[in-house]
């Protein structure tokens, strides 16, 4: 029974985006090991200048500009288990041109495998046709893919074609697409500080400039496009930001790709309540769907700083309340020099290098409801040397969990020209559940919904059943995911997983099952064929692993960094383990009468938000085999006690398996349900399709729960 009765729903993972942060509500962010340096640098190097990180977290890289006289670096850390360690030797390009300053700006494909690098000062010099030597500091970036933990560099460095002669600084800001197959370069100095981005894009192991040079209208004088820049996950949306237009106002610019061709997304977004000269532009960011801009300008308010936020419906940007300024600052802190946001744009970090006479810093605010507000006190690494210039480079994991800060004057000296400079360093800071320790596997506290930010849309929903016999429980997994290819609805691909969960044990081995035969919501019971095994284990009560080999010929292997999408209710690391009554209703249900297919819930009073996934099959069974295979994710405000909830019903497409979205991935709307729970074992779910593949489709399951009753239930 527990192989072919369907129970095994997966979560919500673009919805849940757009409905409730993937944060736990309340959590703080606490410094995570010492402060990271990397090694064979050749003094002063600066590193912290420019940091990134990849989706999960769990790859950071950090630039240093000035190492080696000026010829740059970058520095690559993975973290393992909370431990951050270097990944090989420094990056360093070739083909450059003269001290390029390689590390001046970084940034991180979604998986941490691609890594792209700018230089601003590499120099291609050349004899011009009226004579004189053109090309110095044009600027130029490169690309670096990982395999096997080996990073190489791809194809020769990137420069942009239709910039001016010399001083272009291309590479002052860069930034990559999820998949890592569409860069963007900034380079601010070009035709006399206009500025201008160049955006490039990957086919196989080969890059090529796409289109002509990215430059905003309406600008007003020198306004140094390229300062910064930034990319939406599918890379389809850009921005551009131009600190010194307007004498020094700033300004940003969003442009929007369709077939190939970038054109400007309405005008420059200007702040409505700025105060003075305040560079808007220095920094800028956006979330995963290009929905959410934050721009960043350090010198509002006579240095005091900003971050201004902004919100994109159809074609149109407004910006979205007041500027964030953080509390607690001291003195003119500058805040807004570096800016990032989290995948679902509910979480930014902006970086400040004035604060407390360059120590720095870095303030993170959280979005609910549309109205920002300023979550704990400023972070400040510990370890610091002298005044690090902490944030003057900060950046965000896709859940918005993990956090780094580069100080790129730790450890302080002087150059031979009396500039200031440093060794330079980066801090890592985790938002978690108020306490880390590892929790125990068998405990119900771990049912919920679970995902990888990298590949939103996809992800598990896991239930444990706790001391099924003395010290063992029994896990269950629903999986949903697509095809390695990507379609329509005959491209949803879901999957189950059972195995036992022991106390004291690290992690659980599960047997991965494929069910295929069924029709929608109607006979016969499913077919149950095993098609694969995994392990399932949990860092945290937020934080977990599933690692993941097929044995159907697919040759699929692979390990998914999982963050709790909403706010844990009752896991805890010792017991006693808690109860709640709400949360006790998650977890599987079915219609005993159509074995094969059923329902994953998660009712989460924390989060005030109920998520269901509905595991079934095409109607009529129009469609054999794997192809057959439907499912659909719903979700609606719950408020605690509740036991009747309506909810809107998506349907998800175009998504990959394993992979970033896609530029054509999405879910829409097509209907509606209503839950009712009559006991802690008995339930319904009426539903109407109004549009998607089954329009048309109206009816009622009757549902009763798999397994035992969880502690704590009542109905």
């Amino acid at each position: 029974m527990l192989v072919t009765a369907c129970r095994f729903c997966p979560p919500l993972l673009l919805l849940i985006g757009l409905l409730v942060s993937s944060n736990p509500i309340g959590a703080q962010f606490s410094q995570q090991g010492s402060k990271l340096v990397g090694t064979n640098a050749r003094e002063p190097s600066e590193q912290g200048f420019s940091v990134a990180v990849s989706g999960d977290g769990n790859t950071a890289i950090v630039g240093g500009w000035r190492d080696a006289s000026q010829v740059g670096a970058v520095w690559i850390y993975m973290r393992s288990e909370g431990v951050w360690t270097q990944e090989g030797a420094k990056l360093v390009g070739t083909g450059a041109g003269g001290g390029a300053s390689q590390g001046w700006s970084v940034a991180l494909s979604a998986d941490g495998n691609t890594a792209i690098v700018g230089g601003i000062t590499d120099s291609d010099f050349h004899s011009l046709p009226g004579g004189g030597i053109g090309g110095a500091n044009v600027g130029a970036a490169w690309v670096f893919t990982r395999r096997e933990g080996v990073w190489t560099q791809q194809g020769a460095k990137l420069v942009g074609v239709g910039g001016a002669a010399d001083f272009v600084y291309q590479g002052a800001s860069v930034a990559l697409s999820a998949d890592g197959n569409t860069a963007i370069v900034g380079g601010y100095g070009d035709n006399h500080a206009v500025g201008a981005a160049w955006v490039f894009t990957r086919n196989g192991n080969v890059w090529k400039q796409q289109g002509a040079k990215l430059v905003g209208t309406g600008a007003a004088g020198k306004s140094c496009q390229g300062q910064s820049v930034a990319l939406s996950a599918d890379g389809n949306t850009a921005i551009v930001g131009g600190w010194c237009d307007n004498e020094r106002v700033g300004a940003a610019w969003v442009f929007t790709r369709s077939q190939g061709v970038w054109t400007q997304q309405g005008t420059k977004l200007v702040g409505n309540d700025a105060a003075g000269n305040a560079v808007q532009g220095y920094s800028v960011s956006l979330s995963a769907d290009g929905n959410t801009a934050v721009v960043g300008g350090y010198s509002d308010n006579q240095r005091v700083g900003a971050a201004w936020v902004y919100t994109r419906s159809g074609n149109r940007w407004t910006q979205q309340g007041a500027k964030l300024v953080g509390t607690g600052a001291a003195a003119a802190a500058a805040q807004g020099i570096s800016v990032s946001l989290s995948a679902n744009g509910d979480t930014t970090i902006v970086g400040a290098i004035g604060d407390d006479r360059l120590a720095g810093a870095a303030w993170v605010f959280t979005r609910k409801g549309g109205v920002w507000s300023q979550q704990g006190d400023k972070l400040v690494g510990t370890g610091a040397t002298g005044a690090a210039a902490q944030g003057y480079a900060v950046a965000l994991s896709a859940d918005g969990n993990t956090a780094v800060l580069g100080g790129p004057y730790d450890v302080p000296s002087v150059d031979p020209y009396g500039t200031p400079t440093g060794t330079g360093a980066a801090w890592i800071f985790a938002r978690g559940e108020p306490s880390e320790a590892r929790p125990d596997l068998n405990q119900q506290g771990l049912t919920g919904s679970w995902y990888e930010a990298a590949t939103s849309g996809q992800g598990l929903e896991i239930e444990i059943f706790p001391d099924t016999a003395p010290g063992t429980g029994i896990a269950f997994v629903g999986w949903f995911t697509y095809d390695m290819v990507a379609g329509g609805t005959e491209r949803q691909r879901w999957y189950t997983a059972q195995g036992k969960v022991t106390t004291g044990q690290p992690s659980a081995p599960l047997t991965i099952y494929r069910n295929t035969g069924g029709n929608f919501n109607a006979p016969p019971a499913t077919e149950s064929q095993a098609v694969g095994s995994a392990t399932l284990s949990f860092s945290t009560c937020s934080r977990g692993e599933w690692s993941y080999t097929f044995s159907d010929g697919s040759g699929r292997t692979g390990t998914i960094p999982l963050s709790r999408l909403t706010r844990s209710v009752t896991c805890s690391t010792t017991p006693p383990y808690l109860a709640s009554a709400d949360f006790a209703l998650s977890g599987n249900w079915y219609d005993p009468a159509i074995s094969g297919q059923g329902f994953i819930m998660e009712i989460n009073p924390n989060s005030g938000v109920v998520f269901i996934t509905w595991y079934t099959f095409a109607a009529d069974g129009s469609e054999v085999g794997a192809a057959g295979q439907r499912w659909y994710t719903a979700d609606g405000p719950f408020t605690p006690g509740m036991r009747a909830v309506s909810v809107t019903i998506y349907e998800s497409t175009g998504g990959v398996f394993d992979t970033p979205p896609p530029a054509g991935a999405k879910t829409v709307a097509v209907g509606s349900g209503t839950l009712s729970f009559q006991s802690c074992t008995a339930a319904t779910f009426s539903y109407d399709f109004v549009g998607g593949s089954n329009r048309g489709q109206h009816g009622f399951v009757a549902l009763r729960r798999i397994g035992p009753v969880p502690a704590g239930c009542t109905a």
